[in-house]
């Protein structure tokens, strides 16, 4: 857990939100706890940190000020009446003393800033003890006190506990005003930015994140060899294992948007089609050569709940998982 959060960046697909907020903050009537759900990759953390930066900011108009003690120490990560919980390094989980130390914190008095305010993200990693702590933290929370939870995944959440928040339900960033902010946050040309928001399924962080850290040759390095498997060049076993030596999420995704092209590209009407196809990579036309659309949508499902089998932290094997979406390429949809 740390206390203070570096300045965030702004996002400008939410800034509808962001004015709502600061209006109420200006009315001084903000709720003990508020539940930010939405797409995974759309930034509602960075979203949740800078309402958090507002919230402890003595003089916020409409922007945290940046010259008040408040935002001297929120500048450099020590300000005292601002936590921030996330699962420990080496761990998905967010555990029950982690939960403690919030409750023993939202139970103190501010040494700074007019309330205290607290991030936990993301919401879905408590796991049932630290769920179960986070509900009684949240039924008699004292006055001035703001808790922010983000999740992805708000169905995984107790009711209870989403029944003691304002939930906030953000939707996926309009594309123009995505690919534009992905084209100047990449410094990249507006086509290239497009490309890049598409296979990360529409989610601009997960597309500037990518871009970050060159997932791109990863990523094309994961087509080839799927497509080798297809034409026997590999085995299933051995692409399987190493496929489960990246990030497992990232694999799954990758495929789904490449299924979900496949799916597409063999629909019926022909132009729609092959409109479609000029976006997607010429490489998938191989695949639509030999699959049907019905096993394209076979193929998709599989993927999407393996995601979430991933996303949920389920205890599975992801090597495993990825032999069996594998061999189902070939025994359901090859001839």
């Amino acid at each position: 857990m740390d206390k203070g959060i570096a300045s965030p960046v702004s996002l400008p697909w939410f800034e509808g939100q962001w004015s709502a907020w600061v209006n109420q903050n200006g009315r001084g009537n903000f709720p003990n706890a508020i539940l930010l759900t939405g797409p995974a990759g759309i930034g509602k953390y960075p979203l949740a940190q800078r309402l958090a930066n507002l919230l402890v900011c003595d003089t916020p108009n409409p922007q945290p000020c940046g010259h008040c003690k408040s935002c001297r120490l929120l500048e450099a990560g020590s300000h005292p009446d601002l936590m921030t919980i996330v699962p420990e390094e080496g761990s998905k989980s967010i555990k029950i003393d982690q939960v403690r130390a919030l409750s023993d914190f939202v139970h103190s008095r501010p040494q700074v800033s007019h309330r205290l305010v607290a991030v936990v993200n993301p919401a879905e990693a408590m796991n049932v003890y630290s769920a179960n702590a986070m509900l009684k933290t949240l039924e008699e929370p004292p006055a001035g006190v703001v808790i922010l939870l983000v999740t992805s995944q708000a169905s995984l959440l107790l009711p209870t506990i989403r029944s003691r928040c304002q939930i906030i339900k953000l939707p996926m960033p309009e594309q123009e005003v995505a690919v534009r902010w992905l084209a100047e946050q990449s410094q990249q040309d507006m086509v290239k930015a497009a490309e890049l928001l598409k296979s990360a399924g529409g989610q601009p962080l997960t597309g500037l994140h990518w871009h970050n850290e060159n997932a791109t040759d990863l990523q094309s390095q994961i087509l080839t060899s799927w497509l080798d498997y297809l034409e026997g060049r590999e085995d299933a076993f051995s692409l399987a294992a190493q496929w489960a030596k990246q990030d497992v999420e990232w694999v799954l995704h990758w495929l789904a948007v490449w299924m979900r092209d496949v799916m597409v590209m063999t629909t019926d009407g022909a132009d729609a089609s092959e409109a479609y196809a000029q976006l997607s990579d010429s490489r998938l036309k191989k695949v639509t050569a030999r699959m049907s659309n019905e096993a394209a949508w076979h193929l998709y499902q599989a993927l999407i709940e393996a995601r979430k089998s991933v996303v949920e932290q389920r205890n599975l094997n992801p090597q495993l998982m990825l032999e069996n979406w594998l061999l189902m390429n070939k025994k359901k949809v090859f001839v």
